[in-house]
């Protein structure tokens, strides 16, 4: 049995494949959610919340730097940008006794939506941050596509599956 234990290490790298340098130890991936509409009727002791399939509400992915650097402000010169994340994640393996190393990669575009600069101080962390609104995001296990969202060309792929490949049949 696989038990999940950690992220052990990530670098983030821009689209032409350079490494992040002065990124901090964390990056606020996007939240999911769902659109729907509540649903009510006769003969229905309530309501319920009906999510539409494949799509979301606006989300963003949040960039933390340790201090202010060009990187910062690259990724908000360009109209679209793309960042890749990728990650060593530990598990322990209770049947072997042992850790296990998985890679995780993340892939986001968007279009930046603002920077804050963050606080200067002695001996201190600047606390920038870059915030992209995101319009596709890919997560990938190893080789397993766990998930995948395209706004623009209508894709939604959770673990291997194609979500919309039915509505997009029939529209």
């Amino acid at each position: 049995m696989n038990i999940p234990e950690k992220v052990v290490n990530f670098n983030a790298y821009d689209a032409n494949g350079n490494r992040f340098l002065g990124l901090a130890e964390t990056v606020t991936l996007p939240k999911f959610d769902s659109l729907s509409e509540t649903m009510k009727g006769a003969g229905m002791a309530g309501e319920w919340a009906s999510p539409t399939p494949g799509h979301f509400s606006a989300m963003t992915v949040e960039l933390d730097f340790n201090t202010i650097t060009e990187t910062l402000t690259e990724v908000l010169s360009t109209s679209n940008t793309m960042i890749t994340l990728r990650a060593a994640q530990q598990s322990f393996d209770s049947s072997a006794g042992a850790e296990q190393m998985s890679g995780l990669k993340i892939v986001i575009g968007g279009r930046p939506a603002g920077s804050d600069f963050g606080t200067l101080g002695v001996s201190a962390k600047s606390s920038s941050k870059a915030t992209i609104n995101i319009n596709y995001c890919k997560i990938t296990l190893d080789t397993s596509t766990l998930l995948e969202w395209d706004l623009f060309n209508y894709i939604f792929i959770i673990n291997d599956k194609d979500i919309l490949g039915a509505v997009k049949n029939l529209i």
